[in-house]
């Protein structure tokens, strides 16, 4: 039985991939910085990696400030699901029924070039197993074999001629696919029992009920009575309203002569009526009506239920469904973004400092505006046999603009790149063609003393790019043209903006974006919920626990007890114990994390002037000294920065031991100047969309979306 056993190798694999993720936490750090030791010549790609990304990404500031009104695609607009439906923290409910190649992600046997009849038979035993774990229904699909493996064809006979295979083998196959499907079905019924029973544990552990609805409220399960447990009528979810009430923190009263349900929540009131759709909330003298949808009924145990998700929105509350664990899961988000931010007051002062920041200096520079970005890299790599490597690694740019249109230019001079290859390759002989491709080589020469302009129209939303570097890498540019790039500021958003502020902002209307850019109230809090957006629709469940976690585990270092105020200027300083927790040997936490791993030692500085309204300079220093109890290793990191308005200056240092030393400056200056800003290439200069230099991808995705830059390869 292949099948199985493959299955059974594949979930031996997963479990040891958990746990081996599970264990490493936060050890991982310290075991990549080996691996980087040990491996110099990926160290220096990704060095020069960063290098080139520093000096790409510097202008999406600007680029996405400067976000004209683009629509949407229709697409890109998502609704959260309702009771009946919905996401799984479980990962099985919610599965199409797709074809093979098209859920599974993969080729379909016409692209995956088969060569004879075992690539078929391999080719149905992976779409067997694919069945087992992840087909929607209990009945796998009953499509002639010829139209699961390759839907372009229309017959068996079509199949046959197509792939070279006589009738009689075919035949066979069909047969083969009926034991296949058979033995699937048997895999698929024992995963989903123990899958049932799994959920119902998760479920125990976390506080639930197995066998009724479940209610959770920021984070708690409602505990109910065997006599008054929540019920599903008409699509809605029931819950005794007087226990539900007083979760919420409410005080609970019934008039029996006009069957209402009142609760006091302190600064409102909100009744409901038996048998009516209508909820009446009350504050001050301001009265409220909303249509409920369902009526309020008495039990056949005497008690009043209420449609839990009706009257939980219409109280301000965030309501899903956990289809996974049929729980409705209550989120108070206002409350936990308040309770969270109870404790980061100062770091929330100082976010919308940096923020009222940015509006000022957009204010101040309604002129044009240069900047003029330097960047230089030293490397040395040691090598006592055969003499060390130094080379010096630089980029130049300068960026012009008036607030909405960029133009820029951008100079390369890695001309000791290939020196830097060619001494950490430990097979390098003396001919450069055994370690690198004649591509390679030429692309890392055209580095030597490279150019790039760029010019982003605004008004348009387009973004052109000039690099003669790329045509080895693109046959299809011709030579001395622009490539251009529509949609550029929302492509630019999505890159480069933090998760947590793109989610922000994500289906928030465009004045109201503005105004969270603006000082508007952009917290701590909403950031940390922001971020775990995503559990909404997938993990709703735990959706509270992930919150308040992040919360907990950002308080040591943003906490209001870290960052000292001293009149308008404020210092946060952060150490060892700080970043990676106590350090006494007793400690079991010590005994893993360096006894196992090694010695780190870390010092943070960051001060932060202000002038009451604004940040106007931030500066610092950053060190960090890494040893290993298993090898000689030793890595070291010093980081100095200053910053203001005007002059950015930073120094990086990495250094390891007996191995190498990368140092990295940089200097930016920005001042007002004179003259045009160019929206589009000089005319008669040939250009060409991306979308026809790389056709197949954006046939993929439609014309006028964005296409993944992992599609690019």
């Amino acid at each position: 039985m292949r099948i199985e056993n493959d299955n059974a190798e594949c979930r031996m694999q997963n479990a040891e991939c958990r746990n081996w993720t599970k264990e490493s936490g936060k050890g991982l750090a310290l075991y990549i910085n080996r691996k980087v030791g040990n491996e110099v010549k990926k160290t220096l790609f990704c060095c020069v990696a960063l290098l080139l990304i520093f000096a790409l990404v510097f202008p999406v500031g600007v680029f996405a400030a400067a976000e004209p009104d683009v629509p949407e695609p229709a697409d890109m607009e998502e609704e959260y699901p309702a009771e009946s439906s919905g996401g799984s923290s479980c990962g099985q409910a919610g599965r199409s029924s797709y074809g093979p190649a098209e859920y599974f992600g993969m080729p379909s046997l016409e692209d995956w070039g088969v060569d004879g009849i075992d690539d078929i038979i391999w080719y149905m035993e992976f779409m067997a197993e694919m069945y087992s774990y992840y087909y929607e229904s209990q009945d796998l699909p009953e499509d002639p074999l010829w139209e699961v493996l390759d839907h372009s064809v229309g017959s068996p006979e079509e199949f046959v001629e197509k792939y070279d295979i006589a009738m009689e083998e075919y035949l066979e196959l069909e047969q083969l696919w009926v034991e296949m499907l058979e033995e699937a079905r048997l895999i698929k019924a024992r995963n989903d029992e123990w899958y049932e029973r799994y959920r119902m544990e998760q479920l125990e552990s976390l506080g639930g009920t197995p066998g009724i609805v479940n209610v959770m409220v920021n984070g708690d399960f409602i505990k109910f009575a065997e006599a008054a447990v929540p019920e599903r009528k008409e699509g809605h979810t029931f819950v005794p309203a007087k226990l539900f009430f007083e979760v919420l923190g409410a005080e609970v009263a019934f008039d029996n002569e006009t069957r209402m349900v009142k609760a006091d929540f302190g600064d409102y009131f909100a009744v409901v009526a038996i048998g009516s759709n209508a909820m009446i909330i009350m504050k001050d003298d301001e009265v409220q009506g909303v249509d409920i949808g369902a009526a309020p009924y008495i039990s056949s145990s005497g008690s009043s239920y209420i449609p839990v998700r009706a009257v939980a929105e219409a109280l301000g509350l965030n309501v899903f469904w956990d289809s996974g664990y049929e729980t409705v899961v209550v989120i108070d988000k206002a409350g936990i973004i308040a309770e969270i931010d109870k404790d980061f007051t100062v770091a929330n002062k100082l976010l919308n400092m940096a923020l009222n920041s940015d509006s000022a200096d957009s204010a101040d520079s309604a002129g044009l505006m240069k900047t003029v970005l330097s960047v230089l890299a030293t490397v040395k790599l040691f090598d006592s046999l055969d003499g060390d490597t130094d080379a010096a690694l630089g980029a130049d740019m300068t960026v012009v603009t008036d607030g909405q249109n960029v133009n820029m230019t951008i100079g390369f001079k890695l001309g000791g790149l290939i020196d830097l290859i060619l001494a950490s390759d430990p097979y390098y002989t003396g001919d450069i063609d055994e370690v690198l491709e004649p591509e390679e080589i030429e692309l890392l020469e055209s580095l030597t003393d490279a150019e790039a302009e760029l010019i982003f129209n605004y008004d348009k939303d387009i973004l052109y790019i000039k690099a003669p570097f790329l045509t080895p890498l693109i046959p299809e540019l011709p030579a001395g043209a622009w490539i251009s790039v529509d949609h550029v500021s929302r492509l630019m958003r999505q890159l480069f903006y933090p998760s947590d502020i793109y989610y922000l902002l994500e289906g928030t209307e465009e004045d109201e974006a503005e105004d969270v850019f603006s000082g508007g109230g952009l917290s701590v809090g909403e950031l940390i919920y922001s971020s775990n957006s995503f559990y909404e629709e997938y993990s709703q469940i735990r959706l509270y626990d992930y919150i308040t976690s992040e919360a907990d585990d950002l308080r040591p270092y943003l906490g209001d007890s870290k960052i000292k105020v001293n009149g308008n200027d404020y210092t946060l300083k952060l150490t060892t114990e700080d970043i990676l927790g106590p350090q006494e040997e007793d400690d079991p936490y010590y005994y893993y994390y360096y006894y196992r791993y090694g010695r780190t030692d870390l010092d943070l500085e960051v001060n932060i002037k202000t002038d009451g309204e604004a940040i106007t300079g931030i500066s610092g220093k950053y060190f960090m000294r890494e040893s290993y109890y298993y090898s000689s290793g030793v890595t070291q990191i010093k980081c100095e920065f200053d910053i203001s308005p005007e002059k950015v200056s930073i120094s990086f240092e990495a250094h390891e031991k007996n191995q190498y030393v990368v140092s990295v400056d940089v200097d930016l200056n920005t001042a007002e100047t004179t003259g045009p800003v160019k929206t589009a290439p000089p005319e008669g200069d040939k250009v060409v969309p991306i979308e026809e230099l790389f056709p197949d991808e954006f046939e993929e995705y439609g014309p006028g979306t964005i296409v993944p830059l992992g599609n690019f390869s």
